[in-house]
């Protein structure tokens, strides 16, 4: 308990700092995650071969490497989340024809927003939620570590998001089916029966 609360503390500690400093910290931690954990890196190895079989070995390699060097720049973003404000998202996230998902709402149509895990998803959600002027139900999957799940619960609710557990998403969402609002999920994840 005392070592989850110590590092929540310092996670919103972290996420305090300013993003150039949150950026420079990206290849490092790059370097750290690819070369010497080698996190996932035979998972992200083969999905590369599987998926671009085409490309040659130096080709998939490079790819390879971007993808870290931008899974470290979102990680960092994710964590800068936790303190982001409404301004500074709103100089990182724009919407195009976002006039089309507005008009809709205003109609009285809940819209559908499938996001994929493609850059920051965090973001585009917390924007969406600044933007759109109406209740959004995002779709997830609750973390493991409970203190880190109820962090990013605080985090992604700070602009009106209602987040709401996967494995009961559809009872919750028929309860308010009359309702006007985005649902927000990802949809890229292996399918579940």
């Amino acid at each position: 308990m005392l070592i989850a609360a110590l590092l929540k503390f310092l996670l919103k500690l972290f996420a305090a700092l300013p993003l150039p400093i949150l950026y420079g910290l990206s290849r490092p931690l790059y370097l750290l995650l690819f070369y010497i954990l080698r996190f996932r890196r035979n998972i992200a190895e083969e999905n590369i071969r599987n998926s671009f079989p085409n490309m040659n070995v130096k080709e998939q390699q490079k790819l390879l490497k971007n993808h870290y060097l931008n899974f470290c720049d979102v990680a960092l973003e994710i964590a800068k989340s936790i303190s982001i404000r409404p301004s500074q998202l709103r100089n990182h996230v724009t919407f195009t024809n976002s006039h089309i998902i507005k008009q809709s709402l205003q109609q009285g149509q809940t819209v559908l927003l499938a996001l994929a895990h493609h850059c920051n998803q965090e973001w585009a959600m917390l924007a969406a939620g600044q933007q759109l002027g109406f209740p959004i139900d995002a779709i997830y999957k609750p973390l493991h570590l409970k203190w880190l799940d109820k962090l990013a619960l605080e985090s992604r609710s700070r602009f009106g998001i209602t987040l709401i557990p996967a494995k009961t998403c559809v009872t919750d969402l028929i309860k308010r089916a009359k309702q006007t609002r985005v649902i927000a999920m990802a949809t890229d994840q292996a399918p579940r029966r």
